[in-house]
């Protein structure tokens, strides 16, 4: 059994701050700059392989998300563990997630998760 990885990073902004409407070159520029924090945060990482992954996590926003909007919230950390390779891409067939995120709201720091990736077995991925 392959030991599941377990990431530390940055909370991607809510899509509902003004964001929904904005010019496709700004939303660009925040998933750059969101891509380029997560990457900080991972220095050092050897990125495994793997057909398909189950993912969860826990989640630290600085106020709380109904649940519709905290997955909408975690499109670009989906697109960035694809963009390092671990799986094809985050669809259904190669990426699920084991629920929705817990959330424990805190004001103390920058929102933030801890990301926990799971090779998917392969009954799993076929489903």
């Amino acid at each position: 059994m392959t030991a599941p990885l377990v990431l530390t990073l940055p909370l991607p902004d809510s899509r509902n701050a003004g964001k929904r409407h904005a010019h496709w070159a700004t939303v660009y520029k925040r998933a750059q700059a969101y891509y380029a924090a997560c990457a900080r945060c991972t220095v050092g990482i050897v990125w495994p392989q793997w057909e398909a992954l189950t993912a969860s996590a826990i989640v630290y926003p600085r106020g709380s998300n109904d649940e519709g909007n905290l997955m909408a919230r975690l499109k670009p950390l989906e697109d960035w563990i694809v963009r390092q390779g671990v799986v094809p891409s985050d669809k259904p067939k190669h990426w699920h997630w084991e629920g929705i995120p817990v959330q424990i709201v805190q004001r103390q720091y920058p929102a933030y998760l801890v990301l926990t990736l799971n090779r998917a077995s392969e009954h799993k991925a076929a489903a």
